[in-house]
């Protein structure tokens, strides 16, 4: 197939307009990859916005005011196993909606797709590739040496 724009010497494609095709798609592939976890970020603050404000709304509808005339040291009667189940939700949803933005969050600012990306990621940060790497590769004593033969050789018996 022989085309005008962008021949080679035997009429093929040049590679460069090959190559500048695959890094357009990838840029395409990585917008819409950053896309998705810039929409995920804006639900989990979307969701703590929204858990706070019913928080909120049910902590001041809860608030005793007492009118004139009325006994400020008695508060009224109230469910106290309704009262805590309440505190529970309230607290369970603004919990998990901030620990969802921040997981998002960081994961959008630092560019992680995957959980093993994240993991990678965090251990080169921390220096404990190093650390793995060093106690891979340090030498056996002998009583680990002589505990391991006599385990493996336990387990060939079997």
């Amino acid at each position: 197939m022989k085309f005008r724009f962008g021949e080679g010497a035997e009429g093929t494609l040049n590679t460069s307009v090959t190559t500048a095709m695959i890094d357009q798609e990838k840029r395409a592939a990585d917008l819409k990859r950053r896309k998705n976890q810039m929409l995920l970020f804006g639900g989990a603050t979307l969701a703590t916005l929204a858990s706070c404000r019913l928080t909120a709304r049910g902590i001041s509808s809860r608030r005793y005011i007492p009118k004139m005339f009325q006994a400020n040291h008695m508060p009224p009667q109230s469910d106290m196993v309704k009262e805590a189940a309440m505190a529970v939700v309230f607290a369970t949803t603004m919990a998990l909606s901030s620990f969802s933005m921040v997981v998002f969050g960081v994961a959008w600012s630092q560019d992680v797709t995957s959980l093993k990306q994240f993991a990678l990621k965090m251990k080169t940060k921390l220096g404990a590739q190093q650390i793995e790497d060093e106690i891979r590769n340090a030498p056996m004593t002998p009583e680990t040496q002589d505990l391991q033969d006599q385990l493996a050789g336990a387990l060939k018996k079997d």
